[in-house]
């Protein structure tokens, strides 16, 4: 196929996905912005509205990545970005839009199926796929890394919607155990990889969580869960700090 057709591909369906994004809040979708939803099923997971802005930093990175391949000789076009790269960077545009549908029109459980979709494809393009320049790679790994957190705080909203019993009745049990599920996620993909932007996005979300639980009366936790939030969150700065400090070597 000619670049030309895969820069116009490229270029439609990732500004599709800012547009989609930008109305599911503007208009809003079913009458409803995103964080409704989600404050709608309040869990001790969920992340307060501040780590949010991630999504500002990972939708310019990508479109650092797209305005890259748009400039990209076509002569070497293919040899810098893979036919493979260019479908899988399609598929995590579409499914990001149907996630936002199904989120905001509260089909949790297909939004969760979406998701996992999102990540796996995601996770395949940032560590799988070799010969990404440097830029590629961050932008990929802070993706990936927010939607696996995203994926949980997914999990967990449709869990509190299906008033699964021995949840509700062990909320904060359930806490712990995703939590110290996530940072095993992270630190598994830290050791093998030594992907430091990954685990950032991780030390982020969990500062958020951490600052939540510091802060919010109405979901504040006992003096030693929060020792055990600051515990997870010092576990994961640690390994980031030993990790950048190997690389260094």
């Amino acid at each position: 196929m000619d670049v030309i057709v895969f820069k116009i591909v490229m270029i439609i369906i990732f500004l599709a996905m800012i547009l989609v994004n930008y109305l599911s809040n503007a208009l809003p979708l079913n009458n409803r912005n995103t964080g409704d939803i989600s404050d709608s099923y309040p869990s001790y997971f969920t992340p307060p509205g501040f780590v949010f802005s991630i999504w500002g930093i990972i939708y310019v990175l990508l479109g650092i990545v797209v305005g890259k391949i748009m400039f990209t000789n076509s002569v070497v076009f293919f040899d810098q970005y893979s036919i493979t790269f260019l479908l899988l960077f399609f598929i995590t545009c579409m499914t990001n839009m149907l996630w936002l549908f199904l989120w905001h029109y509260d089909k949790l459980f297909f939004s969760v199926m979406v998701m996992i979709i999102f990540l796996v494809t995601l996770g395949w393009i940032t560590f799988f796929l070799s010969g990404l320049d440097i830029l590629t790679q961050i932008a990929f790994s802070v993706y990936t890394g927010w939607i696996s957190i995203a994926l949980i705080a997914n999990v967990t909203a449709l869990l509190v919607k299906a008033n699964f019993p021995l949840f509700q009745d062990k909320k904060k049990l359930w806490y712990m155990v995703m939590m110290v599920a996530g940072v095993v996620i992270g630190l598994l993909v830290l050791l093998i990889t030594k992907n430091i932007f990954f685990i950032l996005v991780y030390i982020w979300a969990y500062f958020g969580i951490f600052m939540k639980h510091l802060k919010k009366k109405s979901y504040y936790l006992e003096k030693n869960l929060n020792v055990f939030n600051g515990v997870l969150l010092g576990v994961l700065v640690i390994s980031a700090m030993i990790t950048f400090a190997y690389k260094l070597l």
